[in-house]
């Protein structure tokens, strides 16, 4: 079942979502994991710090009874007390960090004995120094008990660093061990979620591609649409203007007759309207033509030579050029084009033989026809310095049907309609560059269709 481009994306865009929460889960789990490492490091760290203050309690402890066994004087009793506070602070602490554990508590109960029975020895020292004479005090403490005792205590205060640092070190493995589980894991997701990304990419990416291939085609097909729709617009408005006016006349001269009309003026009436009827198939003649060439936009190209058309045009046109005595230039810098060689003809022919009809009386007419090709584009332009054209007052009709802009000459203004007609129906355009008693410059733009590989 194919996807639609907006289900795609859709898709594309869960995807997406899927992979940034995949991450910011991952992310939060790192997070949690490495703060769990910091507290288990601080807690090491104080764990450590308390079991070294409670051996340095005891030591403290300790070193009070002896110098008060030894001197009697009070005043090395006085740190007894802060350090037995302190040794009861630190076992405390010591259980709390170990309540996790429970192969610490045999050993914490173990420490608390022996610290229990090194204050009992202390106490009991102390007790036969102020009961008894110091000999008994002194042969109490020089027994061996105290320091059997201490070395116990410190056994105990190894074992439990080291079944601390042996938890601590179990719960980081297991820690690294899910991490490295769930970066396995992420990989392999996100893995698979950048192969799903990267086919849903290139998947709607064709589906763009194909899009704008559509779109360009339907581009191309309004552009044609509008195009027709205006040449309909220009030939509904063509058919009104160049028809009523024969068939306005007709109904005129009908109008003439009555009852009382003469055979003469019948006769009259009658040769007028040969002539209005002779106009009028002139007029519709040129309006089928000029649809013939509107829908001939398949007509068949050839490969020609401006210079070879060009020639055969003027040869025909002799008769004109000897007797308006022009001068004509040429300068064919891009000699070739693809293009129908009856067109091609009419063009050269329109263009040529209305400089010479609309030659200025004032100069001598020269005339200078070039090729080239600009932007991938064939131009052809021609320039004479005949009478020009006022644009301003007649630039939008200077390629219209039957429009002429200089009176005594015998022209029915069809010519520049036909070029522009020939070169619009197959994809070209002329633009007219004029001014008045200066002359005048014609340029076709071809269409693509028409360049060569010729440069």
């Amino acid at each position: 079942m194919s996807l639609n481009l907006i289900t795609k994306i859709d898709v594309l865009f869960t995807v997406v979502i899927a992979i940034l929460l995949a991450l910011l889960y991952s992310v939060l789990q790192s997070t949690f994991y490495t703060r769990s490492g910091r507290q288990l490091v601080t807690q090491m760290q104080e764990f450590l710090y308390y079991l070294e203050k409670v051996e340095s309690s005891i030591t403290d402890i300790e070193a009070a009874h002896r110098g008060f066994v030894i001197t009697g004087n009070d005043v090395f009793l006085d740190p007894m007390t802060e350090a037995r506070s302190e040794l009861a602070k630190s076992l405390n602490i010591i259980d709390s960090l170990s309540q996790n554990n429970t192969g610490q508590k045999v050993n914490l109960s173990q420490l608390r004995s022996w610290v229990q029975k090194k204050i009992e020895i202390s106490n009991t020292a102390i007790s036969l120094r102020r009961n008894e004479e110091q000999t008994a005090a002194l042969r109490f403490i020089s027994t061996g008990r105290g320091k059997n005792i201490m070395d116990s205590i410190r056994i105990i205060s190894k074992a439990l660093e080291s079944e601390q640092m042996a938890n601590i070190n179990s719960i980081t493995n297991r820690n690294e061990h899910y991490i490295v589980r769930q970066n396995t894991f992420f990989l392999i997701f996100t893995g698979f979620v950048i192969g799903v990304v990267f086919l849903f990419y290139i998947r709607i990416r064709n589906d763009a591609k194909t899009t704008l291939e559509l779109q360009k085609k339907q581009d191309i097909l309004i552009q044609k649409l509008n195009h027709q729709n205006r040449q309909l617009d220009d030939f509904a408005h063509l058919t009104s203007h160049n028809i009523r006016s024969p068939a306005s006349n007709i109904s005129s001269l009908i109008s003439l007759l009555n009852e009382d009309s003469t055979v003469e003026d019948y006769q009259l009436i009658f040769q007028k309207l040969k002539k209005v009827s002779q106009n009028l198939n002139e007029t519709l003649n040129e309006l089928l033509e000029m649809l013939q060439v509107k829908k001939s936009t398949s007509v068949e190209r050839e490969e020609l030579q401006f210079e070879e058309i060009y020639n055969k045009v003027v040869n025909s046109l002799q008769g004109d050029i000897l007797m308006s005595g022009a001068v004509i230039t040429t300068d064919f810098r891009f000699p070739v084009i693809i293009y129908p060689k009856a067109y091609l003809e009419s063009i050269f022919h329109n263009f040529l033989s209305n400089a010479i009809k609309y030659r200025s009386p004032d100069r001598t007419l020269h005339i200078h026809v070039e090729t080239d090709k600009i932007d991938g584009y064939i131009q052809l332009r021609v320039t004479d310095n005949g009478q020009g054209i006022d644009l301003n007052r007649y630039g939008n009709m200077v390629f219209g049907l039957r429009n002429t802009f200089h009176s005594g000459h015998d022209s029915k203004g069809i010519g520049l309609f036909m070029t522009k007609t020939q070169v619009e129906a197959l994809g070209g355009k002329v633009e007219v560059q004029s001014n008045v008693n200066k002359g005048s410059s014609f340029i076709v733009f071809f269409d693509k269709k028409s360049t060569t590989t010729v440069s």
